[in-house]
């Protein structure tokens, strides 16, 4: 880590070329004597990803960022604020990387932090910038589980973020696709603190993941921007197979759908669509929770397998995009190209044989904001549904 990054000409050099290719710049020499290319090119690419990912980071010239995949690996600023809201402390994170979900610990939650992180290299780092930010948080370089079995201290909440074993293993569908695997290792977790949190992939199977790890109490699906971004898992002590899920999508003004996990049923009523389309947000998607999303709004299902709800009145912040019917026809490719072809639209496709792409060649429809075309299934026919974006 080379602490030159931090010169006032350095940090006003980068900023100039902040939408650079870092690439290009690791190949020109330097222009200053004791920052390398490679050194810029890596500070350059931290600022680009702080910039949408860590505002208020990118703001602070005193920060040095690590290389890019250790920040592509590590929760936004938003996402971690959102945990720090839940997560009680003292706290110990034990795979603290970087250390962006810490600072929001001890930013928000608490002032009893410990971060744990085993590459030596990635721990410097985040020693740097817990001392930039002034904050007093105990970091160590060490095996995360290791450290937990000799340290004597209680903590009311362990927080880990297990990392997919192999790349052949990248969707991570299970709990042992993990490393560490938290089956082997819950024992000595729910020894050591009150609760503990799990960060996982949103491709990990819920239904799965509940009957292995037997102690949820709380998942957490979290979306930014209706992008499904982590899901988290609260275990405690007594065993449940019904936790409550939170269905949450930040950054907008979407309410929070909660709902206890064996309430979700096939059972609901549908309808032919009326005056408004719902598409529920992506954290209700993952949770297949639609049957409770349903009571709970007093919605109608299109279609059994569609998963796009319908209604005459809409409540403030449902928690999906919302939009107002305009028209209604079977699909019939013929009618769609003349209707349709050659215009603007959004589309959206569920429970449809051709993909978003395959419609945009098919009519060359080109992007819109606010009208959209639904191509889906209306109780069992396929078909074609105009809305405006509310």
């Amino acid at each position: 880590m080379n602490e030159h990054l931090t010169d006032k000409e350095v940090v006003a050099y980068l900023k100039k070329i902040i939408h650079s290719n870092p690439l290009d710049i690791a190949l020109k020499k330097s222009p200053f004597p004791h920052v390398s290319s490679n050194q810029l090119a890596q500070q350059l690419a931290g600022m680009q990803i702080a910039r949408k990912k860590f505002p208020d980071l990118y703001e602070n010239r005193e920060i040095i960022y690590p290389p890019k995949v250790n920040l592509e690996q590590t929760s936004s600023q938003t996402a971690a604020s959102y945990k720090a809201s839940r997560i009680k402390g003292p706290i110990i994170d034990l795979t603290g990387g970087f250390g962006i979900d810490c600072c929001a610990f001890y930013q928000h939650s608490c002032k009893d932090v410990t971060h744990v992180e085993l590459n030596p290299d990635l721990q410097t780092y985040s020693e740097h910038l817990f001392k930039t930010l002034d904050y007093s948080i105990h970091s160590v370089n060490a095996n995360g589980l290791t450290y937990l079995k000799e340290t004597d201290r209680h903590f009311e909440s362990i927080y880990l973020d297990p990392s997919r074993k192999t790349s052949s293993k990248s969707k991570a569908l299970f709990i042992e696709d993990y490393e560490p695997n938290v089956l082997e290792f819950k024992e000595l977790l729910l020894a050591k603190a009150n609760q503990v949190w799990i960060k996982t992939s949103p491709m990990l199977d819920l239904s799965q993941g509940i009957q292995q790890l037997q102690n949820v109490q709380e998942i957490h699906i979290v979306a930014v921007k209706n992008e499904v971004k982590e899901v988290l898992w609260k275990l405690d002590k007594s065993t449940n197979y019904s936790p409550v899920i939170h269905c949450v999508n930040l950054e907008t003004n979407q309410n929070v759908f909660q709902f206890p996990w064996d309430s979700i049923s096939p059972t609901t009523t549908y309808e032919s669509p009326q005056t408004f389309l719902i598409e529920p947000n992506a954290a209700i998607m993952k949770s297949q929770g639609f049957s409770e999303f349903s009571k709970k709004y007093g919605l109608d299902k299109i279609d059994a397998n569609s998963h796009l709800f319908t209604a005459t009145t809409i409540e403030p912040g449902i928690p999906g995009r919302v939009f107002k019917i305009k028209e209604i026809a079977p699909y019939q490719p013929k009618s769609v190209k003349k209707k349709y072809g050659n215009q603007r639209f959004g589309v959206v496709t569920r429970n449809f044989k051709l993909s978003v792409q395959q419609l945009r060649q098919k009519f060359k429809l080109g992007e819109h904001e606010t009208d959209y075309l639904f191509f889906t299934t209306v109780k069992g026919s396929l078909s074609v549904i105009r809305g405006q974006k509310i």
